[in-house]
């Protein structure tokens, strides 16, 4: 009995073989059972418009749009989680945006390569998350330190006024800063090499360079990833529920002083109680004046 992976990896139902069948070939029969990933010949392989499975968490009406088409924007109290806040509103977006704009500058480590990568074809919620999962993996292992930002491609178009507007696209592409010393040749050669290795074909993605000079730089960058101050305007708000995650590092990103790894969370409180240390130094020094 030969053996077919199904992309991407639903889970299929294989077909007993009749007792004739399982004795000429020397396997006895076997009762019906689950099989994740992998399809039983004669069973024709699933194709890829099958339905997502429910217990990954993304609704099959989101599998074929990834954005909001009306962002919205209002103010709120009410608190999110961190994923959330970059689905909620234009309001919670900058302010994560804010936030890990801070964590970045405030980072011991800063970049001197931003590598975008850019999805040429449409590709579901799911298949989405599986490419990236299996790259931010390989690109680990090939010792690529980054910090990458997902984002909704956008399309130009003319307006019967002669201005021109950006209009956004079921397409996806990724900002990633990178720490490395490799040369451009070099690094566009082991994104290449992972993409593929990650199952995507050539045709299907472009690797963009652009080198970074200096720490300012680095923080303009930073801003025009995150879509954060000047750049507000650029933000395009994901689907809440496809489960793409909008920031994530690969590698030791964020560390402390010495070099061991930092926890983003320990540092954003020491971040903000810096914030609150200085201001009631600030309103102390001011009443006794």
């Amino acid at each position: 009995m030969t053996i077919s992976i199904t992309p991407p990896f639903q889970t299929v139902k294989a077909v007993p073989v009749d007792a004739a069948s399982a004795n000429s070939n020397g396997h006895s029969a076997t009762a019906k059972k689950e099989i994740q990933g992998f399809t039983a010949s004669p069973v024709q392989p699933v194709p890829n418009t099958a339905a997502i499975p429910s217990n990954h968490g993304v609704p099959t009406a989101l599998k074929t749009i990834l954005y909001q088409p009306t962002s919205r924007r209002h103010n709120t109290f009410k608190s999110v989680s961190h994923r959330r806040s970059w689905t909620d509103s234009r309001d919670t977006f900058q302010n994560t945006a804010r936030r890990e704009f801070t964590l970045l500058s405030a980072n011991h480590r800063w970049a001197n390569h931003l590598v975008t990568l850019k999805y040429l074809t449409e590709f579901t919620a799911f298949e989405i998350c599986a490419i990236w999962f299996a790259l931010r993996a390989l690109l680990k292992l090939r010792h690529v330190i980054a910090f990458a930002v997902a984002e909704i491609t956008t399309r130009s178009h003319v307006l019967p006024d002669g201005s021109r507007r950006y209009f956004p696209i079921n397409r996806i592409h990724y900002h990633i800063l990178v720490d490395s010393d490799l040369s451009e040749r070099q690094l566009r050669g082991v994104f290449n090499r992972s993409c593929l290795d990650a199952g995507l074909m050539k045709g299907e993605f472009e690797v963009q360079y652009e080198p970074i000079r200096n720490r300012r730089e680095f923080e303009h960058k930073c801003k025009y990833i995150l879509k954060f101050d000047t750049f507000a305007e650029q933000a395009i708000l994901f689907q809440p529920g496809t489960g793409i995650n909008k920031v994530c590092s690969i590698g030791r990103w964020f560390i402390n002083p010495d070099g061991t790894r930092a926890n983003k969370d320990k540092m954003w409180k020491s971040i903000v109680a810096g914030w609150y240390q200085n201001k009631a130094a600030a309103d102390s020094t001011s009443t006794s004046k």
